[in-house]
């Protein structure tokens, strides 16, 4: 799993640590936080980390941006989750760059349950509402492995069709030229 982006606690992810415990398809569960963190909040995840008995399977780094993607591709869910329900939050006002950039790599994504979400990702198959529940979060994962490869060819063709700049670029510019 991995998250990009300001590491804090409106993104959920004291959620996700204790699911790292768990096995999905034999598989092991990691977590790679790629952002700022303030030092009290990473001293919070690694604790729970240690409760979780998962301490060695969270890792964080701050890398400068055009890094990102070369560490994303080496990774298999992306999460796109902001649990605050106020306007910046509820419509990812400022971070939903995120949520394409793991699609461009081919990376299903886990987004966070709510209505503004669904509206835009629910009609896609490699993004997964969820829950902060680990049954809910597991369920998902399980969900990916089942079928990976599709949904990361899915979601990979999703940003080259659909969800990138140029495409929205293009229909404006046709949209302007008719003028």
């Amino acid at each position: 799993l991995i998250f990009q982006g300001n590491v804090t606690a409106h993104r959920g992810l004291e959620y996700f640590i204790p699911v790292l415990a768990s096995k999905i398809q034999s598989c092991s569960l990691e977590l790679t936080l790629l952002g700022s963190c303030t030092p009290e909040y990473k001293a919070t995840l690694l604790n729970i980390a240690s409760e979780s008995k998962v301490t060695g399977k969270v890792f964080f780094d701050f890398v400068p941006y055009n890094r990102l993607p070369q560490i994303t591709a080496t990774c298999h869910i992306g999460l796109g989750v902001l649990v605050n329900n106020d306007i910046m939050h509820a419509t990812v006002g400022t971070a939903s760059n995120k949520l394409y950039e793991y699609a461009a790599l081919g990376l299903p994504v886990l987004y966070y349950d709510n209505e503004h979400f669904r509206q835009y990702l629910g009609g896609y198959s490699w993004a997964f509402p969820v829950k902060l529940e680990p049954q809910s979060i597991t369920n998902a994962i399980f969900a990916i492995s089942q079928n990976f490869r599709q949904l990361s060819e899915d979601a990979h063709l999703a940003f080259l069709d659909d969800l990138n700049f140029e495409k929205a670029i293009l229909d404006l510019k046709n949209y302007i030229g008719k003028y």
